[in-house]
């Protein structure tokens, strides 16, 4: 009996496959956060995901989330909110969704009787489409709020990793975060993709069942000739011409 195709693997699901193994939350944490709170963090010990979403079911084809606890120094309990946008441009109403997020957060952490009640919460949004995120990163930079009614104002704030402008050097210190984050880029890309192709094969070697979800990402999202794959492999490992994670050359 012929076997069944696999289903493509689209960009959210090749998020998840990456921010689903620890050590890549940890550098996501580690290189894409201010570095004042990562220093609130304690480095030894890895976030933990927690199966929770808050994305409501109309928007999930354009967005996902993953949210992870951390211990920070203090001995206290913190979390990181990632939130994922595949949309093709940016949302100006990303403060109105952060915050309704961090509310159900909250809420959450509140019947799970945890202390403390309202626990820091460190937002992180990672932006992949094509046009260049143009919304401002804090709250008050939308606002005209300022001098003597500055202290009512709401001035919240996140990180933003967009992925199409970021340096390719910049995008993981974690060298299968990197492959995937760069695999991403490319599908938006092509000229860009095709040229750091050796290097993300190179990254993926000794890498776990997410090194082929990056591989079948590019192989479904890329337009890249089976030439390519062939010539990109050997660049990668030049000594011998092998394939890298598994590949085939695709004829």
């Amino acid at each position: 009996m012929p076997e069944s195709p696999r289903p493509p693997v689209s960009h959210d699901a090749l998020f998840k496959a990456l921010l689903d193994e620890p050590r890549h939350a940890a550098a996501l944490v580690r290189d894409h956060l201010p570095v004042g709170v990562v220093r609130l963090i304690q480095a030894d010990a890895l976030p933990v995901r927690l199966p929770d979403t808050f994305i409501e079911r109309e928007l999930r084809e354009g967005r996902s989330d993953r949210l992870y606890r951390v211990v920070l120094k203090s001995g206290k309990m913190g979390y990181i909110y990632v939130l994922i946008e595949h949309k093709s441009w940016p949302s100006r109403r990303i403060f109105e969704q952060l915050l309704r997020y961090q509310l159900m957060i909250w809420a959450k952490h509140a019947r799970d009787g945890d202390e403390p009640d309202y626990p820091l919460i460190f937002p992180l949004v990672v932006y992949h489409g094509e046009r260049r995120w143009n919304v401002p990163q804090s709250l008050g930079a939308m606002s005209e709020a300022g001098g003597v009614i500055h202290p009512y104002g709401l001035y919240y704030r996140y990180s933003l990793l967009d992925l199409g402008t970021i340096p390719y050097d910049k995008l993981s210190s974690e060298p299968g975060l990197w492959a995937g984050f760069a695999a991403l880029r490319g599908a938006f890309r092509p000229k860009e993709g095709a040229a750091h192709l050796p290097d993300i094969l190179r990254r993926l070697r000794g890498g776990g069942a997410w090194a082929s979800w990056v591989t079948d990402y590019i192989t479904d999202n890329w337009n890249i000739r089976p030439q390519e794959w062939r010539a990109a492999q050997i660049e990668a490992k030049p000594e011998t011409g092998e394939a890298t994670v598994g590949l085939l050359a695709r004829e």
